[in-house]
């Protein structure tokens, strides 16, 4: 049980733990769905032509990275709104990822990964450790590094960061980056979880991460709290399907379901 929860929670974990990031420095990220949607459609394309599953993760991550860079570099020379830019990566996404695999493959639908290439169930487990390993590496670097401080800073007091000649920009910029990698990883896991491309193989994580930054008080420890109550949801809703008489797509919406609920009851903390 434990192992299913870590394997269906690494996903959305890695795209939260980099939401949270760009939110300390107060350029919260809207583009984690998209991200996670094109580095897996990228990850799919590069392992079937280069047959090399390290050097596929490492193009589909600098793939997905780089017009995020592009993205943060222009917000930050033109001042313009991020979220407006956020929404416009996932669209971007959305359209290059059908015209890609309808040239390259001929289809908009499923796009299967070389059978070579067929991960054992019991790899799943490798791919969600490491990916919880990779968090927990990250969180415990970010809290002890100047670096992280400077980005924590930069959201709550980047007027101090100016004055003692610190670039918030740069800041920022790095903070979106952080976003864009673990949004990355986390469409790689998906791919390699289900040996293909599917369109819209995020199924709303990106926009998940978004909330558990919130619902987890914008700090690491109830991000986490937030993302394991989202996959146990997730995880009760599959194991439910064909057991009771209620319609599976129902089941499988329970995350959001409560999501709703949660933010209805849960006091949002303004006067």
């Amino acid at each position: 049980m434990l192992w299913n929860l870590m394997r269906v929670s690494a996903p959305l974990l890695l795209a939260s733990i980099g939401a949270l990031v760009s939110e300390y420095a107060g350029a919260m990220a809207i583009f984690p769905e998209g991200a996670i949607n094109l580095s897996a459609f990228l990850f799919v394309v590069f392992i079937t032509y280069t047959k090399n599953a390290f050097l596929a993760f490492f193009l589909s991550v600098c793939c997905s990275c780089l017009p995020v860079f592009l993205l943060a570099l222009y917000a930050e020379k033109r001042r313009a709104d991020i979220f407006l830019l956020g929404l416009a990566f996932n669209l971007f996404s959305a359209g290059i990822t059908s015209i890609l695999s309808s040239f390259l493959f001929g289809t908009n639908g499923v796009v299967e990964m070389p059978a070579a290439f067929e991960m054992p169930a019991s790899l799943g487990a490798v791919y969600a450790a490491s990916a919880w390993l990779l968090a927990v590496v990250f969180i415990v670097l970010f809290e002890k590094s100047a670096l992280g401080l400077k980005i924590k800073f930069a959201g709550s007091g980047a007027d101090a960061l100016r004055i003692n000649g610190i670039s918030v920009s740069k800041l920022r910029i790095c903070s979106w980056l952080f976003a864009a990698f673990f949004s990355s990883a986390a469409g790689v896991i998906m791919a390699l979880r289900l040996q293909a491309f599917v369109p819209n193989i995020s199924s709303g994580k990106g926009w998940l991460a978004l909330v558990a930054v919130f619902l987890g008080k914008k700090n690491f420890a109830g991000v986490i709290a937030a993302v394991l109550l989202f996959s146990a949801l997730e995880l009760a809703g599959i194991s439910l399907q064909g057991l009771l008489g209620i319609s599976p797509t129902v089941l499988l919406s329970l995350p959001y379901i409560v999501v709703l609920v949660m933010f209805v009851i849960i006091p949002s903390g303004r006067k």
